[in-house]
């Protein structure tokens, strides 16, 4: 198998799923302009606050980033 680059960020959450600390859903290998992806998305829990306010963030497949908090979505691009 060969990879053309993994980042410390990459590894970092790699090694988060195998020691237990985060939740490992169902990956999904796919195709993207002739190169080859395989996404993993995760779960973990957050110590909560007194606010009530929730905010979900994709980080994304076809967008660096989206997130989405009160009806309000903001898409960040490479």
């Amino acid at each position: 198998m060969v990879f053309d680059h993994i980042s410390d960020f990459q590894v970092a959450w790699l090694n988060k799923i195998i020691n237990g600390t985060v939740k490992q859903g169902a990956g999904k290998l796919y195709q993207k302009k002739k190169k080859w992806y395989f996404a993993i998305p995760i779960t973990w829990n957050v110590e909560s606050t007194q606010d009530e306010k929730i905010m979900g963030i994709d980080l994304g497949l076809r967008y660096l980033a989206v997130a989405r908090s009160h009806f309000k979505t903001h898409i960040y691009t490479r």
